[in-house]
């Protein structure tokens, strides 16, 4: 008869305790923090042109731009396209 009721009494705490923890993050929610806003810059360089795609990223790098994204077209013309952001 004693360790039935041992038995119920552990239950009920590991029961009480798994409800203080799911109430918990119910009652007090994790912190959200707001998207960081940025500038956008978009440079189109001509490929052909030694070391002119090279020193636009680094001129951009040297300014706090990071380069996000690039796109090629070898069309009629030949062009890069380089999207740069920085937070504001």
């Amino acid at each position: 008869m004693a360790k039935d009721r041992f038995a119920k009494i552990c239950l009920v705490v590991i029961v009480m305790l798994l409800s203080v923890i799911a109430l918990n993050s119910i009652v007090r929610p994790q912190a959200s923090y707001a998207a960081a806003k940025y500038d956008y810059q978009v440079r189109t360089e001509n490929p052909l042109v030694v070391n002119s795609t090279q020193g636009t990223i680094n001129k951009m790098a040297g300014d706090g731009w990071e380069l996000v994204a690039t796109t090629a077209w070898m069309g009629n013309t030949a062009e890069i396209t380089l999207i740069f952001r920085r937070p504001l």
